[in-house]
């Protein structure tokens, strides 16, 4: 697959964006990366839109990452045992628990799809292609959609750039994003996790 650059454009004819209080936050510690994107809305062609900019840092050079939003669980985060082997412990034999994503780590359920396009009713394959995927992906199939993220060349850091017309910041509106989890994958193992929430 072709290597992207460290910015990645999600889609090309767009107007101002106007900044909404809203952002996601993967947290120091709590996964492989951290990072945030800052959330705001916009036109693309007369129709609304949301867009994200942000960045992420821990990536691995050359490695493909997948990435979408979430609908959250019912359980909470929870900590777990770090074992007697595991190099992170403050001294050999002590007893500690650290953030990690394990099961209810990242408490989500299954992918934003509020128009139920992840299951056809007609039993037709789900199949997201980029050049219509406002009539054909899940909402929140981000990296179907778009380019995958992949780790630039001997750099760790990645600047995100989101612009999609299928999502919203609207209170009441079924495709609103406000909490909900971002989530990114390597290898289909989350690697960074986050709540879009509002800052305020």
């Amino acid at each position: 697959m072709k290597l992207l650059s460290t910015v990645s454009t999600l889609a090309l004819v767009c107007l101002a964006v106007v900044q909404a209080n809203v952002s996601v936050q993967f947290e120091k510690g709590k996964g492989a990366l951290d990072g945030f994107i800052n959330f705001g809305e916009m036109m693309i062609a007369d129709r609304a839109a949301v867009s994200g900019d942000g960045e992420v840092n821990g990536i691995t050079p050359e490695t493909t990452y997948t990435y979408g939003i979430y609908n959250g669980g019912s359980q909470p985060p929870h900590r777990r045992a770090v074992a007697a082997s595991d190099p992170t412990r403050r001294s050999p034999g002590q007893s500690l628990t650290r953030r990690a994503f394990a099961e209810g780590d990242c408490p989500i359920t299954d992918m934003f799809d509020p128009e139920g396009r992840l299951n056809p009713a007609d039993g037709a394959t789900y199949q997201c292609t980029n050049k219509s995927y406002q009539d054909v992906c899940a909402a929140g199939d981000l990296s179907s959609k778009f380019p995958w993220l992949v780790g630039p060349f001997k750099a760790t850091k990645y600047y995100i750039t989101l612009q999609d017309i299928t999502l919203s910041l609207q209170d009441g509106a079924s495709n609103n994003v406000v909490g909900k989890y971002f989530v990114i994958k390597a290898n289909n193992d989350i690697v960074a996790c986050g709540q879009i929430q509002n800052k305020n």
